[in-house]
């Protein structure tokens, strides 16, 4: 799908790819996930707080982010997963990777700029039956003129459930 603006230029393209999940080799499995030892336990992780300016982030409150673990460039959090149907796994993977882009890119910018996330491309690695919280990290792989990008991780437990990259545009405030 491309979307032009008014004077025929490119705004955005989107493509979607899907696989026949029953043609692909099954008995095939290697896995990577962060060992368990290494992040906080969720009671000992530090949950996220609402600013205190403005009217608030409704995604704080609807997915109760917890940081578990933060280097100089990655941040590893845990996120609740509000949906327990069959099948919904990259519904919640997307979210749990979206809240995970913005504090590596802010820690780095040290409030010098906004940083929307205007692309975030995930690819899904695996499905899995949800738990109450999903485990997603996002490292600073760059900044370079302007253009911040990631590397995102999601699991649930010691499943790799989606594997992608962000870009977040680093605006500075006027």
């Amino acid at each position: 799908m491309s979307i032009y603006d008014s004077d025929d230029r490119l705004c955005s393209y989107s493509s979607v790819t899907l696989v026949e999940p029953t043609a692909l080799a099954t008995d095939i499995v290697r896995g990577e996930f962060i060992p368990p030892d290494a992040l906080a336990d969720i009671e000992q992780g530090k949950p996220w707080r609402q600013p205190p300016a403005g009217d608030g982030i409704p995604l704080i409150d609807t997915f109760e982010p917890t940081s578990l673990l933060r280097t100089d460039d990655t941040t590893t959090i845990a996120s609740k997963v509000i949906w327990q149907e069959p099948g919904t796994f990259a519904e919640a993977s997307c979210i749990a990777a979206d809240l995970s882009v913005g504090p590596p890119v802010a820690g780095a910018i040290k409030g010098a700029a906004a940083t929307p996330n205007p692309d975030l491309s995930l690819r899904f690695c695996g499905e899995t039956a949800l738990g109450e919280r999903l485990t997603s990290s996002c490292t600073l792989q760059n900044i370079d003129r302007g253009l911040a990008t990631t590397r995102i991780r999601v699991w649930h437990q010691s499943t790799l459930l989606a594997i992608g990259i962000s870009s977040t545009t680093c605006i500075p405030f006027r």
